[in-house]
């Protein structure tokens, strides 16, 4: 044998800000069982509503659109906004939170973060994408649920571990930890058709590609824009049928049927 041979690879730590989202994701997502439904979503109703707040000069997202109608799901559907502890029992709960994917460039970095709306069923679609602006753009020190996050980045390895097993365990603390009721993470601004992504809620949405298609309404053939909307789901909690029955009721809700439930900022 010879002891020449020169490395071909090299090692680095995992940048500390990365942490959050991996912990997230192996601790509380690690024992899901998801399943995945999809489907494509007619957004001339969502658009429609985009060009009339721009007349008035407010700024509304696709994301902004979605996250309203995920809650307003959510009040139907209450198997969505479940957790399940590790002994089996169901925990529901009532306040509605939606999470999302934030990714900041920090000293260089990229970096992921989770953000939170709160009570989004009570907000307008206004409110909801001056929250994500916030989100976006802001200093991450002006930002609350950043800078807990980031600061949260310093706490060691084997502290952090501690948290979020008990917060496995005790509803009260992971609610407090991570207290997303649905996760929402739009790639596809990147191009994408399709997304999917871990079960860190029983219901993760993954925003892909929206693009103009020929689509049949009514016997009439027309050009569209469509969104390919998947749902990741927890099928320790919700079997595919109420899965099915719940990514329906989306995208009834942003394709017009929640234009009832808007109301001016």
């Amino acid at each position: 044998m010879t002891s020449d041979l020169k490395s071909d690879y090299s090692t680095a730590p995992l940048p500390r800000r990365r942490w959050n989202v991996f912990d997230l994701v192996t601790i509380f997502g690690g024992d899901s069982v998801p399943g995945y439904l999809m489907c494509s979503v007619d957004l001339s109703w969502a658009e429609a509503l985009m060009r009339k707040l721009a007349e008035r000069g407010i700024h509304v997202t696709v994301t902004a659109v979605l996250i309203k109608a995920i809650a307003l799901a959510q009040k139907l559907h209450p198997l969505s906004r479940s957790i399940i502890l590790p002994w089996g029992r169901l925990v529901n709960v009532p306040q509605i939170t939606a999470g999302f994917t934030v990714e900041r460039i920090v000293n260089g970095e990229p970096s992921v973060y989770f953000g939170t709306i709160y009570d989004p069923v009570d907000k307008s679609v206004e409110q909801i994408a001056a929250e994500l602006l916030k989100y976006k753009s802001s200093d991450i020190a002006s930002v609350q649920q950043l800078e807990i996050e980031d600061r949260f980045t310093s706490v060691p390895w084997l502290v952090r571990q501690i948290i979020f097993l008990l917060a496995k365990c005790f509803p009260a603390l992971r609610l407090k930890c991570f207290g997303a009721t649905f996760g929402l993470s739009s790639l596809g601004k990147y191009g994408p058709d399709w997304v999917t992504g871990p079960c860190v809620c029983t219901a993760t949405f993954g925003v892909g590609v929206a693009e103009k298609k020929p689509v049949v309404d009514n016997d009439v053939v027309a050009v569209k824009s469509m969104l390919n909307l998947t749902l990741g789901f927890d099928l320790r909690v919700m079997d595919t049928h109420s899965a099915q029955k719940f990514l329906l009721e989306v995208r009834k809700l942003v394709e017009g049927g929640m234009e009832s439930e808007l109301h001016p900022a």
